[in-house]
């Protein structure tokens, strides 16, 4: 051994690994030596091109420059991370994309009040705007609103070039509804009783006037406003009722049917001052326009009351014809029935009639049977004559 203890490779023997055949040249040799082999499902048409993780690709960074318009949507910057923060008018998506939130100029810059490091992307209003605002500046618009002048409002005539006043405002403002009905009230009533007592003066009154006195007389009886001056024809409102009192007044149907009347002859248009619209109800505005849809209250049978009694037209029509059905129904089932007794006697006639025949042709045959049992007995006794003879 030598000094330096180094062994030789002579001394140790190594294990020889054991040799791999060689692979045929031939595609077929080789698909036989090599089981289990995989082939590509897809054409390869060259090596993958791993994308540089230290770069940024193209689809990142700024789409839009400073002092370049943007519309609300559009996108300014795309990164990964926020480096970028949104700003005045700026909003920031999942992706951490700064889109502009409202119409007007992209703007780069820092605001050290709201952060020291923070470099901040905005969107101003105009072009020679600097970002940030002011806090103390007054506010600009908001709410993607746009800025316009403000339109002044021309004054007009009250009366248009048609000739048609623009406005029309009544007198004095609103009518007090239940003082008018109670001076239409006195001062008709006492018209009416005026010509109910010269109706009644009368020697020779028609019945037709006769029945008109009666009736105002009656009317009059009734009334809860009492009437002053009737020989005159003026009247003025007396003492107010108590509600029991109120609840006992009748309106009469010539005096509804009169008020009616005169509401129709009228023609004045009342208007709103407001928006200038109708402040009448519908059946005055159908009264302007000389037709109205709506039924006068003297008239007895409304809208309501036609459909009502349509609907119980219908309803009666439909029972009606349910009950003729039933009636029918009814008949048929007589019919059946008597049909059925009909074939019930029949079959039991024909019963009967074929037992009776039966009956016969029993007595015949057995008539037949004794006849000749009879006959059967007496050949006996006359061979035995014979014999003797």
């Amino acid at each position: 051994m030598a000094r330096t203890c180094r062994p030789t490779l002579s001394t140790f023997t190594l294990a020889i690994r054991p040799s791999i055949p060689a692979p045929s040249q031939t595609p077929a040799a080789g698909n036989a030596a090599v089981e289990g082999r995989r082939f590509a499902s897809v054409k390869s048409q060259g090596a993958y091109k791993i994308p540089n993780k230290k770069t940024l690709p193209k689809k990142l960074g700024a789409k839009k420059s400073g002092d370049q318009y943007v519309v609300p949507g559009n996108i300014i910057f795309k990164q990964r991370g926020t480096m970028w923060h949104p700003g005045e008018n700026a909003l920031k998506g999942r992706d951490h994309t700064i889109h502009a939130a409202v119409a007007g100029y992209v703007k780069y810059y820092r605001d050290p009040q709201l952060h020291p490091n923070r470099q901040y992307i905005g969107v101003a209003f105009n072009r020679e705007d600097t970002l940030p605002y002011p806090k103390d500046e007054p506010r600009r618009r908001k709410l993607g609103m746009v800025a316009h002048t403000r339109k002044v409002n021309e004054k007009k005539d009250n009366i248009s070039a048609s000739g048609i006043p623009r406005r029309v405002v009544r007198k004095g403002g609103l009518y007090d509804v239940e003082t008018l009905e109670q001076e239409l009230w006195s001062r008709d009533k006492a018209r009416e009783l005026a010509e109910a007592r010269q109706a009644a003066g009368k020697e020779a009154a028609t019945p037709a006037e006769t029945a008109a006195a009666e009736s105002a007389a009656a009317a009059g009886e009734v009334e809860t406003t009492p009437i002053t001056d009737a020989e005159s024809g003026e009247s003025n409102p007396g003492k107010k009722r108590t509600r029991a009192e109120q609840r006992e007044f009748v309106h009469p149907l010539a005096f509804i049917q009169k008020r009616w009347l005169e509401r129709r002859r009228t023609r004045t248009l009342h208007l709103n001052p407001r928006n200038y619209s109708y402040s009448e109800s519908n059946a005055a505005i159908g009264r302007l326009a000389s037709r109205t849809m709506y039924t006068a209250p003297w008239k007895l049978g409304g809208r309501k009351a036609r459909l009502r009694s349509r609907r119980k037209r219908t309803e009666e029509s439909f029972k009606q014809i349910a009950a003729n059905r039933e009636l029918v129904k009814q008949e048929k089932e007589k019919e059946r029935i008597a049909e059925e007794a009909k074939r019930a006697r029949m079959l039991a006639k024909q019963r009967a009639k074929g037992q009776g025949r039966a009956k016969e042709a029993k007595e015949a045959k057995e008539a037949k049977e004794a006849k000749e049992g009879e006959k059967a007995a007496d050949e006996p006794a006359a061979e035995e004559k014979k014999v003797d003879a």
